[in-house]
């Protein structure tokens, strides 16, 4: 018997800790918290007193008043201002739920304030923790109560993250499993169930170690691993459409889903749609045919962001590794944002064949999922907002809310984008070493540029190379080369020197504001994203000149500031003017831009007109959504300490050391919950009020026992609405 209420109460503590630290560490890292380290700890202590407060039910109110004695603690040494770190908590999540569920194109970029939501979340998560211990310590509805309690809150983050770390992910899920093995009713003296989750801790232990040592960011996947992911996402794209009913007729303008399958699957260009590059195909489509229009707030060049390849093959690159944690796009965002005369700016795409990914200019907020490319799920026409910023972004860091994760992503980075073929990377040393350029000079990054423009000319007839290595033959032999060229070579001479880079492709487009543009498919463009620590991604665009436009006088390489006014590469102006069909995209780029200048700020919803910063859109937005949400919160806070007090009180007057006492409150509790009184239960409360001897324990276990079957009977003959309602009513007191 000692055994079989150990293992519960281990059961008990075990799923109370996976639940809990599951879900505070999928909220915190969901809605961008900055909390103590030392969280996790407190939390575990929390959990483990409240179970001793269930195995020993006269110390259980001690054990709740020790729990509100560490919230205050935290309170004291972590709170300056509580108020103000709620109505932040709750600025967070309504204005990510406000972005996610109603407007995409208002991303909500958290304010860096420096707030410390320590004490916010040991309040709602302690309180979470008590729920818990009761709905797992209670005799019926135990999984019930459970669910209830975990899913809401996990679904939630989820909605807004979709991307979680896979720690918090397994311990919620392991978690529910135990509940659901554990058995729908709780006896501390019995086995049912507690044999095979004693028996499946190894297991759970085997698997946690194996899932830190060797997690989703570590996985090394092959090309035939490749190749069968895209044969599952071609089955998805076939089975979205048809529960969407996608494949429309061809007289309402849309394409059939059969067409777009099968052009999705064809290589229409050299990186319009999938997950790879090949160096040594040509481009066999109308370079003339217009693929989509761009209607911008302002004037300006903009290099629109599609995808990022990070594994070079040689003769072309692939996705490479897919990031586990929090997307890096919206880093430099953050930090420019977060400056007084920031920018924000709005533009509208229309695409006339739908990609895979969303087209995204620099620097746009948000909270993406990937950190290459933004999924698409078959949009044809949206409006994005993006940030723009008039100086240099030397100085420029992440905001608060992203610290933490950029130091992670910039580990991650420091070891992903610099991986080459080592032949690749002897020989790039060698050149570079050749042409003077070092890893310690302080204008390296603009040095590379410029020898990589000076390699080779600019031509949109380039036959493939007779070379499995593109970078290498292109600095060393070729005379001739396109955007995708010039940005391979650099991209594998910056890993060569441990700066971390990849190679991305988009559109470069030249926008005229209020006007609708329309973008043939020989503007797809391709440049280099380089990694600088405390900021993410900057855009490099190492092409050199066609002659198309007027070549620029001779000054010194600019460094490459990610967002001068509306175009994000300062190394970069458009050539709109398509050449014959079949030739390469016609868009290079030569070696400086126009400075821009919005002809108008864009317009808020503002009484002087003025342009906002995308920070106070946020706050205004995450204002009006955030007022109702803590008025609902606080009235839901409410009714559950309500309801968690009166099944102390039930539950206090019942296991009370006066039988007598516990006997007419068993009676009470009979006619409360709407049942016939059973008559062991009256007889005995009868005992208790009019007899001179209390009744005995034996008599009062009987009452308890004869309550139960009662209320069990009672369920059998509700439905199951009622049966949950009834549970809601007399839960947790027995």
């Amino acid at each position: 018997m000692k055994q079989n209420r150990l293992a519960s109460v281990l059961t008990l503590l075990g799923i109370l800790l996976l639940c809990v630290e599951g879900l505070e560490a999928l909220a915190v890292e969901s809605f961008f918290l900055q909390v103590d380290p030392l969280l996790p700890l407190l939390m575990a202590l929390v959990c483990l007193l409240l179970c001793i407060g269930i195995l020993r039910p006269k110390v259980f109110p001690l054990a709740v008043l020790v729990c509100a004695a560490l919230v205050a603690v935290v309170w004291r040494l972590h709170s300056t201002d509580p108020a103000a770190e709620f109505n932040d908590l709750l600025d967070r999540i309504s204005g990510l739920y406000y972005e996610h569920f109603y407007d995409a194109s208002m991303p909500y970029v958290p304010t860096d304030n420096g707030i410390d939501h320590s004490f916010p979340v040991t309040l709602i998560f302690s309180l979470i923790a008590l729920y818990l211990t009761l709905a797992l310590s209670s005799h019926g509805g135990r999984m019930v109560y459970t669910l209830m309690g975990v899913l809401p809150l996990a679904i939630g983050c989820l909605a807004v993250n979709g991307d979680p770390e896979p720690m918090p992910l397994f311990a919620l899920l392991l978690a529910l499993c135990l509940t659901v093995i554990g058995g729908d009713w709780y006896n501390p003296d019995s086995a049912r169930g507690r044999a095979a989750a004693l028996a499946l801790l190894p297991l759970i232990l085997l698997l946690s170690v194996g899932l830190l040592l060797h997690g989703p960011d570590t996985y090394n996947y092959t090309e035939e691993d490749i190749r069968q992911s895209e044969r599952f996402d071609k089955l998805g794209e076939l089975l979205r459409g048809l529960i969407e009913q996608e494949n429309t007729n061809a007289d309402d303008g849309r394409t059939s889903l059969f067409e777009r399958l099968l052009r999705s699957s064809a290589p229409d260009n050299w990186a319009i749609s999938g997950e790879r590059v090949d160096l040594t195909h040509m481009p066999d489509e109308d370079q003339n045919s217009v693929i989509l229009r761009v209607t911008a707030d302002a004037d300006g060049i903009l290099y629109l962001r599609r995808r990022s390849y990070g594994n070079y093959l040689g003769t072309g690159w692939s996705a490479g590794p897919t990031y586990s944690g929090q997307s890096s796009l919206g880093y430099a965002a953050s930090a420019v944002a977060q400056q007084k005369n920031a920018l924000t700016h709005t533009i509208q795409i229309e695409l006339l064949r739908v990609l895979d990914d969303t087209l995204l200019p620099y620097y746009t907020p948000g909270n993406f999922k990937s950190d290459v490319a933004c999924p698409s799920g078959g949009a044809e026409q949206y409006t994005q907002s993006f940030v723009t910023y008039p100086g240099s972004t030397g100085g420029l860091h992440v905001s608060f809310a992203f610290q933490s994760e950029e130091l992670r992503y910039r580990e991650y980075a420091g070891k992903t984008y610099t991986e080459l073929p080592e032949s690749t990377r002897q020989a790039a040393l060698a050149i570079l070493s050749a042409a003077g350029i070092r890893a310690e000079d302080s204008n390296v990054v603009e040095k590379v540029a410029e020898y990589v423009r000076g390699s080779a000319a600019y031509s949109q007839a380039v036959g493939p190379f007779p070379t499995e290595d593109y970078a290498i033959y292109f600095l060393q032999t070729a005379s001739q080369g396109y955007c995708i060229h010039f940005a391979t070579a650099a991209t594998v001479l910056y890993r060569a020197l441990g700066i971390p880079a990849r190679l991305t492709d988009g559109f470069l487009v030249e926008v005229r504001s209020g006007q609708r543009i329309e973008v043939p498919l020989g503007q797809e463009h391709a440049w280099v994203e380089i990694y600088r620590d405390g900021f993410g991604w900057l855009p490099v665009d190492v092409t050199a000149s066609t002659g198309h436009l007027d070549e620029p006088h001779e000054t010194a390489a600019p460094e490459p500031s990610a967002v001068p006014t509306l175009s994000p590469v300062e190394t970069a102006a458009p050539s709109t003017t398509p050449e014959t069909a079949g030739a390469e995209p016609s868009v290079a780029p030569s070696s400086s831009a126009p400075e821009l200048t919005p002809s108008a700020p864009p317009q808020t919803a503002s009484d002087n007109g003025g342009g906002t910063s995308a920070t106070e859109n946020n706050s205004e937005q995450a204002s009006a959504v955030g007022a109702p949400f803590w008025i609902v919160l606080g009235i839901l806070l409410l009714i559950l300490l309500a309801y968690v007090a009166s099944r102390l009180y039930w539950r206090i007057q019942i296991s009370g050391t006066d039988t007598a006492r516990a006997a007419i409150a068993l009676h009470r509790l009979s006619v409360f919950s709407g049942i016939t009184v059973p008559d062991v239960v009256r007889h005995t409360a009868e005992q208790a009020f009019f007899g001179r001897t209390p009744p005995d324990e034996e008599q009062l276990a009987l009452s308890i026992e004869a309550l139960q079957s009662a209320w069990t009977a009672h369920l059998e003959s509700l439905s199951i609405v009622k049966q949950l309602l009834f549970r809601l009513k007399t839960g947790w007191i027995l």
